[in-house]
C-alpha cells in the first residue's frame, strides 16, 4: 500500500471546475445552485492508499523464466511442456471468505493525521506543506514518521476512546524523542527539515495529551528547541522552501504561545523573526497583525513587571497601539473586505441585532476582524480603568466618552458576525441596498463606522464551521455583561447565548464555560491594574472548542461557587485539555483550521 497524500473530498464537478465544494448531503450546494447534477463524493479511505499488488505482479512476471532442466526421454519432455498449463492462475479473482486485512496502527495514525490535521490551502493551515514533504522524505527521517503517527493516534484515541492507541502513540513519541536527541548532538545532523518538523510535531503532541490542570512546560520547551534548530538551519544557509514555511509557522506559533502562557519569548527570537521575514516571499496581512500582537505582548509585560505604572503613560501607550490597530483595520478592509447588511426595521431582529449583520468570504476573515475588534476593546477598557485613578479633567472626560463609544461601536460590529459564525446565516434574507450605520455617543454626537465600507449582500452564503460557533460564543460570554453596552444589546446577547448553549455539544460547552469562569473570577473589584491587564489581554485570543462535559446553564451566572472545577457529567476516556497552543496559532494567523496551531486538532 502506498500513501497517496490527502485526496480532495469535493464532488467531481467541483474538482473539475476547481470551485469550493461545501460537501453537503445528499448533493453539493454548489451543484444545486448551478442546476447541475452532483456526482456525489468519493470514499476517502479508498483513495488514501493505492493497492499496487497487480502492477508489481505484472512488472515482475516477465522476469520469471522456467528453470532449465535436463531432458532424459520423450515422456519427461512431454511432462515439462504440459506442466505450465496446469499451473496457470485462474482469470477470476481469488477470494478468501471471512478474510479481513487490518491496517497497522502506525499507518492508521499517519493516515488520520494527514486527513484530519491538514488543509491544503496555505491561508487555512500552518502546516499545509507537510503532506508533500512527508511523501518525499517521510521515510528518510524516522522521527517525523513516528511523530506523525503519534499525533494521529493520540487524536484518534480521543475520538474513538481506544486506550490501546494511546499506548502505541506514546511509544512512537518516546522513540521519536530518542532519535531527535541523538540528532541534536551533531549540529549538521540537527540542521535538517525533518528534525525541525519532528520537534514542532512533538509540541503538538504535548498540547494534545496533557491534562487540563497540568502546565504547558514540555510544549514550550519543544517550541524553544524548534526555534534553536530553525535558527541553526538559517545561519548555516541550508534552508529550503520547506524550511521557510516551517519557520513562518513557528514564528506565529511561538508568539501566540508566549501570549497565552504568559511567558517570555525564547532567547534571540526577535533576531530569528527578522531573519525569517527577510527570507520569506512576502508578508501577509496576518503577519502584519502579529507584529502588533508582539507590541501588545511587550506592553503587557511592562505593566505586569511594574516597569510602567503611571496611568497617564499607560493611557498614552494604549492609545498609540489602538491607533496602529485602527490603521491595520483599514489595510485589512482593502485586502479582506466583507459585506454589511441592514434588514428592514423589525425584521429578524431576534437573530441579527437590530437587523444588522455581516457576511465574510471565509470564517477566518471574521476571526481576524474580531481579533482586531477584541484587542481594541480591551485597550479602551484599560484606558477607562486607568482613568479612574486620575484627577477628572475635560480632556479625560472626553477620552472616557470616546472610549465608551468605541467599545459600543466595536461590540456592535463583533456581534454582527454572530449569524455567520453561529451557523444560521442562510435563515436571513438579503436586501438589495447597503446601509451606513452610526452609533450615537453620550453627548449626542455620532461616531460613524469607519470600516468596513458598507456593501450589499452577495448571493453566495459561506459554509458554516462548527469551530467558529464556539469562538463567537466565547466572545459573547466575555462581552455580554460590558457595562457601557446598551441594555438592548446586552439582552440580545443573553438570548443568543441561551440559544447557542442549547445547540452546543455538552462536552465542548462545559469546558468553554470553565475557561470563562476561571478568567472572569480572576478579575474582581479588588484586583490590581496589573491583574486586570493580565486577564483582559489574554482573553480575546482564546479559541476554544474541545473540552469536558456537564449541563449547560440557561444563562451566564458566574459566582464563587460556580468557579469550582467540575467533574465530567458523562464519564469516559478522554485525553488532554483545551489545546490552547494549537488554537492560538490558528487564530493568530487568521485561520480557523489547521482547528490552532493549525491543522485540525481543530477538526476533532
Amino acid at each position: 500500500m502506498v500513501y497517496r497524500g490527502k485526496p480532495s473530498a469535493a464532488c467531481a464537478e467541483c474538482r473539475k471546475l476547481r470551485s469550493r465544494c461545501d460537501k453537503k448531503q445528499p448533493a453539493c450546494g454548489q451543484c444545486i445552485k448551478a442546476g447541475r447534477e452532483c456526482s456525489g463524493y468519493r470514499n476517502m479511505v479508498d483513495l488514501m492508499f493505492l493497492d499496487e499488488s497487480s502492477r508489481v505482479v505484472t512488472q515482475n512476471r516477465g522476469r520469471i523464466s522456467p528453470r532449465k532442466m535436463p531432458v532424459k526421454d520423450n515422456h519427461a519432455n512431454e511432462m515439462l511442456v504440459q506442466r505450465p498449463k496446469k499451473q496457470e492462475l485462474p482469470e477470476s479473482p481469488f477470494r478468501l471468505a471471512g478474510f479481513v486485512m487490518y491496517q497497522p496502527l502506525d499507518d492508521l495514525g499517519v493516515n488520520f493525521f494527514m486527513n484530519n490535521f491538514i488543509v491544503d490551502d496555505p491561508n487555512m493551515s500552518l502546516i499545509h506543506y507537510l503532506p508533500s514533504y512527508y511523501a518525499r522524505s517521510g521515510f528518510s527521517g524516522p522521527a517525523l514518521r513516528q511523530m506523525c503517527a503519534a499525533v494521529g493516534l493520540v487524536s484518534l484515541a480521543n475520538k474513538s476512546h481506544r486506550k490501546d492507541m494511546l499506548s502505541v502513540a506514546t511509544n512512537n513519541y518516546a522513540t521519536a524523542i530518542r532519535v531527535i536527541n541523538a540528532a541534536l548532538l551533531c549540529p549538521r545532523k540537527a540542521a535538517q527539515d525533518s528534525i525541525l518538523a519532528s520537534i514542532f510535531m512533538a509540541a503538538m503532541f504535548e498540547a494534545l495529551i496533557i491534562p487540563r490542570h497540568v502546565g504547558m512546560d514540555n510544549c514550550c520547551t519543544h517550541l524553544a528547541g524548534a526555534v534553536s534548530v530553525a535558527h541553526l538551519i538559517l545561519k548555516q544557509e541550508r534552508q529550503t522552501d520547506v524550511t521557510i514555511q516551517q519557520c513562518t509557522a513557528l514564528v506565529k506559533t511561538v508568539i501566540m504561545n508566549c501570549w497565552v502562557q504568559q511567558i517570555s519569548l525564547p532567547p534571540n527570537f526577535s533576531e530569528f523573526k527578522n531573519l525569517v521575514e527577510k527570507k520569506a516571499a512576502r508578508m501577509s496581512v496576518h503577519d502584519m497583525f502579529l507584529n502588533i500582537v508582539m507590541e501588545l505582548l511587550q506592553f503587557k509585560n511592562q505593566i505586569q513587571s511594574s516597569m510602567q505604572d503611571d496611568p497617564t503613560a499607560i493611557i498614552r501607550r494604549a492609545l498609540a497601539i489602538d491607533s496602529s490597530l485602527e490603521d491595520f483595520a483599514r489595510t485589512l478592509d482593502r485586502q479582506t473586505p466583507f459585506e454589511s447588511v441592514q434588514l428592514p426595521a423589525g425584521e429578524s431582529e431576534h437573530v441579527a441585532y437590530k437587523g444588522y449583520y455581516h457576511i465574510y468570504p471565509q470564517h477566518l476573515h471574521a476571526h481576524l476582524w474580531n481579533n482586531v475588534r477584541s484587542s481594541r476593546i480591551r485597550l479602551h477598557q484599560l484606558i477607562l480603568r486607568q482613568s479612574q485613578g486620575l484627577m477628572p479633567t475635560p480632556e479625560l472626560r472626553t477620552q472616557e466618552a470616546t472610549s465608551e463609544t468605541v467599545i459600543v461601536t466595536l461590540a456592535t460590529e463583533m456581534i454582527a458576525s454572530v449569524p455567520q459564525l453561529a451557523g444560521y446565516l442562510e435563515d436571513l434574507e438579503t436586501p438589495t441596498t447597503p446601509v451606513i450605520r452610526t452609533v450615537p455617543t453620550p453627548d449626542s454626537t455620532s461616531y460613524e463606522l469607519r470600516y468596513p465600507t458598507q456593501r450589499c449582500a452577495a448571493a453566495r452564503t459561506p459554509e458554516s464551521n462548527p469551530h467558529s460557533f464556539y469562538h463567537i460564543l466565547y466572545q459573547l460570554y466575555i462581552y455580554g455583561a460590558e457595562s457601557c453596552l446598551p441594555q438592548s444589546m446586552r439582552h440580545w446577547i443573553q438570548q443568543r447565548i441561551a440559544w447557542m448553549e442549547n445547540k452546543a455539544n455538552p462536552v465542548e460547552l462545559v469546558s468553554l464555560q470553565d475557561v470563562v469562569r476561571r478568567q472572569l473570577w480572576n478579575v474582581s473589584s479588588k484586583n490590581s491594574d496589573k491583574q486586570y491587564v493580565h486577564f483582559h489581554f489574554i482573553s480575546f485570543w482564546l479559541f476554544v472548542e474541545f473540552v469536558s462535559e456537564a449541563e449547560s446553564p440557561a444563562s451566564l451566572a458566574f459566582d464563587a461557587n460556580a468557579c469550582a472545577i467540575e467533574k465530567p457529567a458523562i464519564p469516559g476516556f478522554r485525553i488532554g485539555g483545551n489545546d490552547f497552543l494549537h488554537r492560538e496559532a490558528v487564530s493568530a494567523g487568521g485561520m480557523h483550521s489547521c482547528s490552532s496551531i493549525a491543522c485540525s486538532i481543530c477538526n476533532l
